[in-house]
This record gives C-alpha cells, sequence and structure tokens, in this order.
C-alpha cells in the first residue's frame, strides 16, 4: 500500500506573538515524555513551565484560510 498524499496548505500556518511557528518533531522518550511534534519560534523551541515542549496544536492561535 502506498503512503497517503499529503499536501501542505500555505494559506494556514499558526502564529503566536506575531511571529510564525515552524513545527519540530520531539523525540523525548529518554526522558518519559514521549515523541509528538512541537513548535519553535526563530529556533527556539516553546516550552511550558515544568522545559517540556508544547504540543503543537495548543501553540498560538490558527490563521488563514
Amino acid at each position: 500500500m502506498a503512503a497517503p498524499n499529503y499536501k501542505k496548505n500555505p494559506g494556514r500556518v499558526r502564529m503566536l506573538n506575531g511571529e510564525v511557528v515552524q513545527v519540530v518533531l520531539y523525540n523525548g522518550r529518554a526522558k518519559g515524555h514521549g515523541k509528538y511534534f512541537a513548535g519553535s519560534v526563530k529556533d527556539n523551541l516553546i516550552l511550558d513551565e515544568n522545559n517540556k515542549p508544547v504540543p503543537f496544536d495548543r501553540i498560538g492561535e490558527l490563521v488563514g484560510k
């Protein structure tokens, strides 16, 4: 079975304080955090109060089409 064909929608982005949030894959299994998509702004990972990366879908707001 072939892999599904996912297409990016460049009209929709996540914004945090006027900056575009980039998606990154976080692999924190060694720390017991698991593996999930997190976000970064200007090459800085977005962390919560416990220094754990915030899941991408919980960062900022979704803007665009």
